[in-house]
């Protein structure tokens, strides 16, 4: 894939559905039978919009709203009435009008404007932009807001400054409509400088985005110019899941826009539909699970203290590109923390000598202590959620079930088929089965009876072990007994499996990389004086 077509994609994809719908308008927009603006005018204008370059040609169209008034009609007849938005159109309207105002001239190139504090031109290779550029603010701020704010250029004695003001008035109210219709200009921004640079690579295609390109951008990039966005190695991994994700997205958009028919035949150029739901799921937001655990009623039980959820927030945030990019995660959890030291020594402004020593120690583990950490989790999260059956069950709650299937997927439950037969009767003081379901059926049996097969007897036993064995909110006896906590435990099932399913798929990749030969101390040692070699260029004493 080109830059020039990563590009028009990313902007394609960067537009939401009302902004789309205005550019849609736009580009739909007839006049004397014929298209109003040419689709490279089209084009163009998304462009200077989505690139928020659109403040010098406001100020453009600005005086062009001045001299449109001289022509005699007033500037709606100039944009609305003079024909199809062409050069030799608009030189046709000019050539016809009595100029009414002396301060404004008729030249062979366009439009020249006198104004008491400087003079300015518009050539008629300009007015049919900025007529769409017209055409955007009636679409977006609507005519009325348009209308107020020209009212001041229309008549005699206008002066520069006050094009100039209005202009600004005009910009602050596309700004307002673009807000929440369009990404924000840094990340747009960062974007380009991404494309830029992957362009001076070769293929910006997301598949080509590698561990060593990620850290390759940043050792280039992290003390340039654009310092202030890539500097830290957490804010370009960031970037790139970012920039991948869109990519993806945008190339999905585009072939939903162009395909002739959704199926399976790719040689026939169709679609499959479920490729395109998947690339556009990973465009959506998506539920962060932390978050989940983090509001009411799961906020009851403190499943994570802060160290255990900082490597799970960057497994999060990586979603299912922490697989594509393992070591940018590795990277990103030991030396970002290692520079996010660093720079709190910025802000001590420990002198240069206190300085390099901090830099020299600041990586506090290596690759084996963090896939260390990362097993120490996987038991962890193991361990609350088999706390939360034992808090569940005890409730008599039909989510402990789901704990159930969860962490003993394999297990056989052919053995208690008998207790599941209609009208079977547990006891003198156990209701008859036919009046529940099979969940609630399976929950009177754990409760009553003590024939269950060793395999089930002995996951209940481990759930009582891993209550009793945890000390903080949530999992303490009294906690059993509040309502708040047993709904935060049912509630908590989901984004739980989540975390499982994301850290396990992630070590499993791990373990992948290990069985390929991978010597993990070698690359941690290679890694570790590129970082620590980038971290005394950045923050030594020659900064």
């Amino acid at each position: 894939m080109s830059v020039a077509v990563a590009e028009r994609m990313l902007l394609d994809a960067d537009k939401s559905p009302e902004l789309a719908n205005v550019f849609r308008v736009i580009a739909d927009a007839e006049c004397d039978g014929v298209l109003k603006f040419s689709p490279s005018l089209c084009r163009e204008l998304a462009r200077t919009v989505v690139c928020r370059v659109y403040a010098p040609p406001l100020l453009e169209l600005c005086h062009l709203v001045r001299a449109a008034d001289a022509c005699g009609g007033g500037y709606s007849t100039f944009f609305w009435g003079s024909g199809p938005a062409r050069p030799a159109v608009f030189r046709s309207y000019i050539e016809r009008s009595r100029i009414a105002a002396p301060d404004v001239v008729r030249t062979r190139s366009g439009m020249e404007l006198k104004y008491p504090d400087g003079d300015f031109a518009v050539t008629y290779s300009r007015m049919p932009f900025l007529s769409a550029l017209m055409e955007f603010l009636v679409s977006s701020i609507g005519f009325q807001a348009l209308d107020d704010a020209v009212q001041e250029l229309v008549g005699f004695d206008v002066t520069a400054k006050q094009v100039s003001d209005t202009a600004k008035n005009l910009a602050s109210q596309v700004y307002a409509f673009l807000k929440p219709n369009l990404s924000s200009a840094q990340n747009q921004r960062k974007f380009r400088h991404l494309l830029a640079y992957l362009g001076s690579e070769g293929d910006v295609s997301p598949e080509n985005i590698s561990d060593d390109l990620v850290l390759a951008f940043w050792v280039a990039e992290s003390a340039g110019k654009e310092g202030a966005d890539f500097k830290t190695f957490r804010a370009v991994f960031a970037a790139f899941l970012s920039f991948i994700q869109a990519l993806a997205a945008a190339r999905d958009y585009a072939a939903l826009e162009n395909v002739s028919t959704l199926g399976a035949d790719r040689a026939a150029g169709e679609i499959d539909p479920g490729d395109f739901e998947y690339g556009m799921e990973q465009a959506i937001e998506m539920d962060n699970p932390l978050d989940r655990l983090a509001t009411p009623p799961v906020d009851e039980i403190r499943f994570f203290t802060k160290p255990e959820s900082q490597p799970l927030e960057h497994l999060v945030n990586a979603g299912a590109l922490a697989e594509r990019l393992p070591l940018s995660v590795l990277r990103n959890e030991i030396f970002g923390t290692a520079q996010s030291r660093v720079t709190q020594g910025l802000r001590r402004r420990l002198d240069a000598q206190a300085m390099s020593a901090l830099i020299d120690d600041s990586i506090a583990t290596n690759y084996a202590g963090n896939r260390e950490r990362y097993r120490s989790l996987a038991t962890h999260l193991d361990r609350v959620a088999l706390a939360g059956f034992q808090v569940l069950a005890e409730a008599g709650r039909a989510e402990a079930l789901l704990i159930l299937l969860e962490l003993r997927p394999g297990l056989d439950f052919s053995a208690l088929a008998g207790y599941f037969e209609q009208d079977e009767m547990l006891g003198d003081n156990v209701e008859s089965f036919s009046k529940h379901g099979v969940t609630s059926r399976f929950m009177t049996i754990i409760e009553t009876t003590e024939r269950l097969p060793k395999p089930l007897c002995d996951f209940i036993a481990d759930s009582k072990t891993a209550f009793t064995g945890l000390s903080r909110k949530g999992f303490r006896e009294s906690d059993t007994q509040d309502v708040a906590v047993i709904d935060g435990f049912a509630a908590s099932c989901v984004p739980l499996f989540t975390l499982r399913k994301c850290l396990g798929g992630f070590r499993q990749c791990l373990d992948r990389i290990g069985d390929s030969n991978m010597d993990w101390q070698a690359r941690f040692d290679a890694d570790k004086a590129v970082f620590l070699r980038q971290f005394h260029l950045l923050y030594g004493e020659n900064t």
